[in-house]
């Protein structure tokens, strides 16, 4: 998923169809060229997922106080690798 002014102190969880996704096993990747988006990455157990509509839930549980403008969901994006 891609966020718009996303800083370190931030603290969020995600989930999938109720599963809490660990922030521990995410990577993230900014990107500051004429921007200031990051990318962030979890990897998500087959079984988490179903097939049809998923439901994607974002809990904020705090935000950096010194930046003026907070965090933007700009895009999600699911990419399926078939074994």
């Amino acid at each position: 998923m891609k966020l718009v002014n996303f800083t370190a102190p931030d603290r969020f969880d995600i989930r999938i169809n109720g599963t809490c996704l660990e922030a521990a096993t995410r990577t993230e990747r900014a990107v500051f060229i004429m921007s200031n988006d990051t990318w962030i990455e979890y990897p998500i157990a087959p079984d988490v997922l179903a097939q049809g509509l998923n439901r994607l839930e974002i809990q904020v549980h705090s935000l950096n106080p010194q930046m003026a403008d907070p965090p933007v969901l700009q895009t999600v994006e699911l990419v399926v690798r078939y074994r």
